[in-house]
C-alpha cells in the first residue's frame, strides 16, 4: 500500500489536458496518473490562461482544434 508521502515523492510532474470531449480527458487522465503524473483537465480554452497561473503545469495536452465558444 502506497500512502499519500510516497504518492508525492512520486509524482513525475504536472500536466494539464484542455480538450472538449470529456471521454478523451477522462482517458488521457487515468493514463498519465496511473504513472504517476499530476494530472489536471479542462475543457474551456477561455479559461485557460487562469488554469495555467493556477496550476503552473509542465506540459499542456490539448485538442487540435477547440471550439471558439469553449
Amino acid at each position: 500500500m502506497i500512502n499519500s508521502a510516497q504518492e508525492e515523492d512520486q509524482v513525475q510532474g504536472k500536466i494539464l489536458i484542455v480538450d472538449g470531449i470529456a471521454t478523451n480527458r477522462v482517458m488521457l487522465k487515468d493514463q498519465l496518473s496511473s504513472a504517476f503524473y499530476d494530472v489536471v483537465q479542462t475543457d474551456r480554452i477561455a479559461a485557460l490562461g487562469s488554469v495555467v497561473e493556477r496550476v503552473r503545469p509542465d506540459l499542456i495536452i490539448t485538442a487540435m482544434q477547440l471550439p471558439a465558444a469553449c
